[in-house]
């Protein structure tokens, strides 16, 4: 049984972890998100050699001692730089991202595409010089690439400002020591049945893990980490014996806000509302008034100059306006040109398609918010019209995120997709799942591939990607039409 790097620390977050993985990979549910970071992880590894250039590639092979006997085969003919070099030292392997020949000895450089280093990373490097050192190599330094945040895209990009280093030698000896302990429980533990470990912390700590679904198939659909905002301390319940939300509503647990708000809703079933509260937020809203929703994407390595990496670059939004409040309900959109930096275009239609003096209702205000000050900053002849829009803006989920408004289906959340399917249950129109695009991760995601798609797969994606955003903002008018039912409904 051979223990990867990929292993172990799967098994140093959680034992079962890594026995599923091992043994029932079939568990694991891997969305777009973590895909697409994925592909983004090895996209950074290949850039990162343009560091060390000359090197040799180690092709994979399914077989690793194939690839440790080219890598040794390497070695000893003189090359100095190989990329994913392999090493197998009793029932572990290693594959190094970078490996640099020195007259001190070896360099191992493990690559990491977020733009800080984390603890988590000591355990992969460390892990390396365990299964080196134990080959009878040499470790003279251990380093961690990372992406440099303060990078900005200027031209042709120079790979020395767009990557920082971080010399982790001396970390990694007291980590060694720790790994060479505790490798042999790992081995026996694989040996044996399932692991059984129950829910807790280290499900989404330090990754979120991919079998997280499958071992909290025991909770009740509506639970105590439904809470709003509950964080970690769910575990505390959970593990007293508090589970669902009933278990919540007749516990006697003293809460308060928004959750003692969903501890009443559960025992009542009633919806909760505050219609002078509502009648006063309705009452802020001025004609012309417009519901507006971004889409955006990020990218480790910025394709355009003036970006930085992992920027949320706008590529879209979508424009439903009603200019009276009797007036017919229009729309307007924007879509950019993909392969080409999107946010000139967008601002210069942005400040067209919206007139000075209404209101600008955004769900949820510090996304759209950002995005606007970014772009105010980025085109100082546009800042003055845009930090007015910015200006108009009034956030649609402030009546439920404040409590004005709560229904039991909304199980604590006020995403504009929990507070619709909670409002308007059944409503083909408003389903999200009827759509090719059901979600802002996977536009997130599918819009810098575009450029790479067929002509007419483009078009279908285009498609997709405009009536996902349309939804988000019909969705809105839908909400806002809702409140004001409640409001005409006052005595």
């Amino acid at each position: 049984m051979y223990l990867s790097k990929t292993n172990y620390t799967c098994a140093d977050q959680c034992y079962k972890k890594l026995w599923l993985k091992k043994f029932r990979p079939d568990l694991a549910e891997i969305d777009a998100v973590l895909e697409a970071r994925f592909k983004t992880g090895h996209m950074v590894g290949e850039y990162a050699r343009r560091l060390f250039p000359g090197g040799v590639l180690i092709e994979f092979n399914e077989n690793f001692s194939i690839m440790a006997e080219k890598t040794e085969s390497l070695l000893k003919s003189g090359v100095k730089v190989i990329y994913e070099a392999v090493f197998v030292y009793d029932n572990l392997i290693a594959i190094c991202d970078i490996l640099v020949v020195t007259e001190s000895g070896f360099e191992i450089f493990e690559v990491k595409s977020s733009t800080e280093v984390k603890d988590v990373y000591y355990n992969d490097i460390s892990f390396q010089c365990v299964v080196v050192a134990g080959c009878g190599y040499n470790v003279a330094k251990a380093v961690i690439v990372h992406i440099d945040k303060q990078f900005i895209r200027r031209g042709e990009i120079d790979y020395y400002k767009l990557f920082a280093t971080f010399d982790a030698t001396k970390i990694t000896k007291a980590y060694s020591e720790h790994i060479t302990n505790v490798i042999p429980d790992i081995l026996k533990m694989l040996e044996k049945g399932m692991p059984g470990i129950g829910i807790g912390s280290y499900c989404s700590t330090p990754y979120q893990c991919e079998f997280s679904k499958y071992c909290r198939n025991h909770l009740p659909e509506y639970s105590v980490f439904n809470l709003y905002r509950i964080g970690q301390k769910a575990y505390e319940y959970y593990y007293n014996g508090i589970i669902s939300m009933e278990d919540v509503a007749m516990s006697g647990m003293v809460l308060k806000g928004i959750q003692k708000l969903q501890q009443d809703a559960e025992k009542s079933r009633l919806l909760i509302a505050d219609k002078e509260k509502i009648r006063q937020f309705i009452s802020t809203l001025k004609y012309p008034l417009y519901f507006l929703d971004f889409e955006t994407f990020m990218e480790a390595i910025p394709s355009y100059d003036g970006c930085r990496p992992y920027e949320q670059i706008p590529f879209q939004y979508s424009l439903h306006y009603m200019e009276s409040e009797t007036g017919q309900l229009k729309h307007k959109e924007f879509l950019a040109i993909e392969g080409v930096n999107p946010k000139e275009a967008l601002v210069r239609q942005l400040c067209t398609d919206i007139s000075p003096g209404g209101t600008v209702l955004v769900y949820n205000i510090s996304f759209e918010g950002t995005i606007i000050s970014k772009l105010a900053e980025e085109f100082p002849e546009w800042r003055e019209r845009l930090l007015g829009i910015k200006g108009s803006f009034v956030d649609l989920i402030i009546p439920f995120r404040s409590g004005y408004y709560y229904e039991n289906a909304m199980r604590g959340s006020f995403s504009i997709k929990s507070v619709l399917k909670a409002l308007f249950p059944n409503t083909e129109e408003l389903d999200y799942s009827r759509l090719e695009i059901k979600n802002g991760s996977e536009a997130m995601t599918v819009f810098p591939t575009m450029r790479t798609m067929s002509y007419e797969d483009r078009l279908k994606t285009r498609e997709a990607l405009l009536e996902y955003c349309k939804l988000d903002t019909f969705a809105m008018v839908k909400i806002l039409e809702k409140l004001k039912g409640v409001e005409r409904a006052m005595p």
